[in-house]
C-alpha cells in the first residue's frame, strides 16, 4: 500500500477519476429507459500507526452504486400494472360496444323495424296484403341476420381472447427466463468480486427493466433475495422465477368452460390454471375482467334476447290461423340453448341436458350445479342465491320455478365434488332464424270464430258478433257451423258440419244466438230458407282478421323478460347501457392510474433518474477534487526533489 503525502494523493486523484466516469456514464444514459443514476461510495482508508499516532492514509473508492429505492419501485410497479389493466380492458370494451352501439345501432334498429312491420300488417286495413306480409318476413329476416352478426362478432371477440392470453402467456415466460439469466449473471458478477461496479449495476437495470416489462403484461410480486437474485411470483403466490429456476406460463382450458383459456403455471408436469380472481393487473388482468364483466354476460343476454323473441314469438303465431286456413307454426326457429358443462376436474361421468322453460324468469348470471354427496344445489353466481335438494327431479323443478329453467341427467353418474357451469342462451342468438318462408303462413288471424251471410239470403238480416267463450276449445271443431231461417216457426236451426243439430233459437232481431259456447247476434228480417255460416278465423283465403296480429304487435310493450321488468327493447337498452357504463368505469380508471403512475414515476426519478445540473455540478466537483489531488502530488514531488538536493 502506497503510504506518505504521495501515496494519499494519489489514492485522492483515483477517487476523483472514478467520480467524474461515475458522472460521465450517469450524463450518457439520461436518456436511457431503465437506467438508475449511480454514486461512487467512497471511505476513509484505515489510518497507519506511528509514533506520534495515527496517520491517515488516505480515500478508498468501496462501491459503485444505484440510486434505488425498494419503495418507490414498487409503486412505479404497482401503477403502472393498473394502467395496463385498464388500457387492455378500455380497448376491448370500446369493440364490444362499437359492435352494439347505441339506440340507433344495427341490431336496435332492425328490432324496431321488426316490430314496426308487425304494427303495419296488424293495421292495415287487409292483413292479407302480400306486400305487408312480405315485409314483415324481410323485417324478420333482417333482424335475425343481426342477432346472428352480432353473436359471429362476439365469438370473435372471445377467440381473440384466447389468442391474447397464449401470446401473453408465451411473453411472460420469455420475460421469467431473461429474469432468471440475470438473477444469474448478477450472482456471478458478484461471486467475482464485484459486486458493486458499473457492470453489475448494468445488469441490474436490465433485470429490473425485464420485470417491469413482465409487471405490464401480469401482476407479480418480487422478492429480493440479495445473491440469490429476485424470486417472482403470479397469483396467490405461485412461483414464476425462483433464483435462476423458472416455471412456464402456459394457456390451458379453463376447468369450468373449457372454451376458454386461462393462464397457468407448468410447475413440473402439473399445470395450476390460475382463477381470474387472482390476475388483477396487467394486460392479462385487463383480458380477464373484461371477458368475466363484459363479454361473456353480454353474450348471455343478447342470447336471452333473441329467445325470449323467437319464444313469444312462435307462441303467438300459433295460436292464430294462417291464411290457409291451418294453425300457425314456429315463426322463428327456437333457437338452441347449451347444455351444462362439465368440470375439467369432475370425478364423474354423468351428462345433463337443460331446458329452458320461462326466459322471462332467467337472471343476467351464470349459474352453478354441485353435488356433495348428499344435495345437489344450483347456485346463482352473480348473488349467490342458491336451491337445493337431495333429488335432482325435485331441485330441477323448484329451479323451473325460480330461474326458467329444468335439469335433466342423460346418462352416467354425478359424483361427490362434482360441479357443472350452466349458460343456457349464450350462443342462443347465434341461432336464430326465421322458420317461415311462406308469407300466406303468417298467422295474422286469431283463434276466433267469423260469421257471413250466404250469397244467395233473400231478407236483410246481417249477422255480426261472433265471439267464442274462454272455456270453448280452439281451433273450434266441425265447422262450417250453420245456421238456418224457418219463417213458420221463427226460428233459426244451427247444425255442424256433420249434420250434427246443435239447437233450434227463436229469433228476436239483435238478441245474440248462443250454442256449444258459440254466440252470433242476428239484426233485422231473415226471409225463409236464409242461411248464415259460422267458421274458424283464417279458415278460408282472404279473411280480414287481424286480431292475432295484434297480439304480435302488442309483444313489442310487452315486459316479458327480467321477471316482467323489461320489454325485449329495453332490455337491449339496459345491456347497452350497462356495457357503455363499463367502458366509462374503466376509462376513467385508466386515467387515474395514468395520473398515479405519473407521480409514482416521478418520484421515482427524482430519486434514481439522471439530473444534469446535478451532474454538471459534480464534474466540477470532481475535476477540482483531481485537480487538487493532482497539486498535491506536484507538491509532493517538489518536496522530494528538495530532499533530494539537500543530501548531495
Amino acid at each position: 500500500m502506497t503510504t506518505g503525502i504521495l501515496g494519499t494523493a494519489l489514492l485522492g486523484l483515483n477517487a476523483a477519476r472514478t467520480s467524474l466516469n461515475t458522472t460521465s456514464l450517469n450524463i450518457s444514459n439520461v436518456d436511457t429507459t431503465g437506467y438508475h443514476r449511480q454514486i461512487t461510495m467512497v471511505t476513509t482508508n484505515t489510518p497507519m500507526s506511528s509514533s506520534t499516532g495515527s496517520i491517515g492514509t488516505g480515500v478508498n473508492v468501496s462501491s459503485i452504486v444505484r440510486a434505488y429505492n425498494s419503495f418507490l419501485e414498487k409503486q412505479v410497479l404497482s401503477t403502472q400494472g393498473q394502467v395496463s389493466n385498464y388500457e387492455t380492458y378500455t380497448q376491448y370494451a370500446t369493440q364490444l360496444n362499437s359492435i352494439l352501439g347505441s339506440q340507433d345501432s344495427t341490431l336496435s334498429s332492425a328490432m324496431s323495424g321488426f316490430f314496426s312491420s308487425v304494427q303495419n300488417l296488424a293495421s292495415a286495413s287487409d292483413p292479407t296484403s302480400t306486400a305487408a306480409r312480405q315485409s314483415l318476413l324481410s323485417a324478420a329476416t333482417t333482424l335475425a341476420s343481426q342477432f346472428s352478426s352480432v353473436s359471429s362478432s362476439l365469438g370473435d371477440i372471445a377467440t381473440n381472447v384466447n389468442q391474447q392470453v397464449t401470446s401473453i402467456a408465451a411473453q411472460v415466460t420469455n420475460y421469467a427466463k431473461s429474469i432468471a439469466n440475470l438473477n444469474q449473471q448478477i450472482a456471478a458478477s458478484q461471486a467475482g468480486g464485484s459486486a458493486n461496479d458499473t457492470s453489475t449495476n448494468a445488469l441490474m437495470d436490465q433485470r429490473d427493466a425485464a420485470v417491469s416489462a413482465l409487471n405490464k403484461l401480469v401482476n407479480v410480486t418480487v422478492l429480493d433475495q440479495g445473491r440469490s437474485g429476485y424470486n417472482v411470483y403470479v397469483g396467490n403466490g405461485e412461483p414464476l422465477v425462483v433464483g435462476t429456476q423458472v416455471n412456464a406460463m402456459v394457456a390451458s382450458a379453463n376447468p369450468s368452460d373449457p372454451t376458454q383459456l386461462q393462464p397457468a403455471i407448468q410447475i413440473g408436469s402439473n399445470a395450476v390454471v390460475l382463477d381470474s380472481s387472482q390476475i388483477t393487473g396487467g394486460q392479462l388482468g385487463g383480458l380477464l375482467s373484461f371477458r368475466n364483466d363484459m363479454l361473456v354476460p353480454t353474450q348471455r343476454e343478447l342470447g336471452t334476447i333473441a329467445y325470449s323473441l323467437a319464444s313469444t314469438m312462435n307462441s303467438i303465431n300459433a295460436q292464430g290461423y294462417d291464411l290457409y286456413g291451418a294453425a300457425g307454426g314456429n315463426f322463428f326457429s327456437t333457437p338452441t340453448v347449451q347444455d351444462p358443462i362439465a368440470n375439467l376436474k369432475n370425478t364423474g361421468n354423468g351428462v345433463l341436458s337443460l331446458t329452458l322453460t320461462d326466459s322471462n324468469k332467467l337472471a343476467n348470471s351464470d349459474y352453478k350445479l354441485s353435488f356433495d354427496g348428499t344435495n345437489y344445489t344450483v347456485t346463482r353466481m352473480s348473488d349467490g342465491t342458491s336451491y337445493s335438494n337431495s333429488s335432482l327431479a325435485a331441485l330441477s323443478s323448484t329451479v323451473s320455478a325460480n330461474e326458467g329453467f329444468s335439469l335433466t341427467l342423460n346418462s352416467g353418474t354425478i359424483k361427490s365434488g362434482d360441479t357443472y357451469l350452466i349458460r343456457p342462451t349464450q350462443y342462443s342468438a347465434a341461432s336464430l332464424s326465421v322458420a317461415i318462408t311462406d308469407v300466406n303462413k303468417i298467422a295474422a288471424a286469431g283463434q276466433g270464430v267469423t260469421a257471413s251471410a250466404a250469397g244467395g239470403n233473400t231478407g236483410t238480416a246481417t249477422i255480426s258478433g261472433a265471439s267464442l267463450s274462454s272455456t270453448v276449445t280452439r281451433p273450434v271443431a266441425n265447422v262450417p257451423i250453420t245456421l238456418t231461417y224457418a219463417s213458420a216457426t221463427g226460428t233459426f236451426t244451427v247444425t255442424d258440419s256433420t249434420s250434427a243439430t246443435l239447437g233450434t233459437f227463436s229469433y228476436t232481431s239483435g238478441s245474440p244466438i248462443t250454442f256449444n259456447g258459440i254466440s252470433v247476434t242476428v239484426t233485422g228480417a231473415p226471409a225463409n230458407g236464409d242461411s248464415f255460416t259460422v267458421t274458424n278465423s283464417g279458415a278460408s283465403a282472404g279473411n280480414s282478421d287481424n286480431s292475432n296480429a295484434l297480439l304480435m304487435a302488442n309483444l313489442q310493450t310487452q315486459k316479458v323478460l327480467s321477471n316482467g321488468s323489461n320489454t325485449l327493447s329495453s332490455e337491449f337498452t339496459q345491456l347497452v347501457t350497462q356495457n357503455a357504463t363499463q367502458e366509462s368505469s374503466a376509462t376513467s380508471n385508466q386515467s387515474a392510474y395514468q395520473a398515479l403512475n405519473t407521480q409514482a414515476t416521478s418520484a421515482q426519478q427524482s430519486f434514481s433518474g439522471v439530473n444534469l445540473d446535478e451532474e454538471a455540478a459534480n464534474l466540477i466537483k470532481y475535476q477540482q477534487a483531481y485537480q487538487a489531488a493532482a497539486k498535491v502530488m506536484q507538491v509532493a514531488s517538489t518536496l522530494f526533489d528538495t530532499i533530494l538536493n539537500s543530501l548531495q
